[in-house]
């Protein structure tokens, strides 16, 4: 069996590239060799762009995240949730409020944001910022999350859903030095 990494520029939602990978789950140093190659290659002919990349829960290991910081590429991953996560009390506190806010105003799905900071225990003492959407519906509470190396939302951005993770974000003017790698 096999998975497929599949790569699009954000802009265009063009291919960049599509890596065929054994279908079992990959290790940090793995990933780390798929996204160092990737890179490697993308900046032999753009060795200027600014590259985000973006992908689901198996991005988020601490062997990608500090590849990516050393690297100068930024990261948007999508983060498994846990008990610490969900206990963490700017999730908790938002969670709660978002619930009782749409049953005091009998509102159908309301979704917010919050966000704070975590860090894994296989992330050592480094804490990396964490963006929720929490979602409450008539269904229950729906908590997603990522992890981001962007430190702050820049003017004309915004959280969107887009890909395969459940928020990310993405600016509205793409421009040959600004480029969002999605993997997944």
């Amino acid at each position: 069996m096999y998975a497929p990494i599949h790569v699009y520029e954000a802009g265009t939602q063009r291919p960049v590239a599509f890596i065929l990978r054994p279908a079992k789950t990959p290790s940090g140093n793995e990933i780390v060799a798929y996204v160092h190659h990737l890179i490697r290659r993308i900046r032999t002919h753009w060795p200027e762009v600014h590259i985000t990349l973006r992908g689901d829960g198996y991005y988020a290991r601490p062997e990608v995240m500090v590849w990516c910081e050393k690297s100068g590429v930024d990261y948007i991953f999508g983060l498994p949730g846990n008990a610490v996560l969900k206990a963490d009390p700017v999730n908790a506190r938002t969670a709660d409020a978002c619930a009782v806010h749409r049953a005091v105003n009998g509102l159908r799905p309301n979704r917010v944001f919050c966000e704070t900071t975590y860090a894994a225990k296989s992330w050592g003492d480094t804490k990396r910022r964490v963006i929720a959407r929490i979602e409450a519906s008539t269904f229950g509470m729906d908590v997603r999350t990522i992890v981001t190396s962007f430190m702050t939302v820049s003017q004309g951005s915004s959280l969107r859903r887009i890909g395969p993770i459940p928020i990310h974000f993405r600016r509205h003017a793409h421009t040959q030095h600004d480029r969002v790698l999605s993997c997944g």
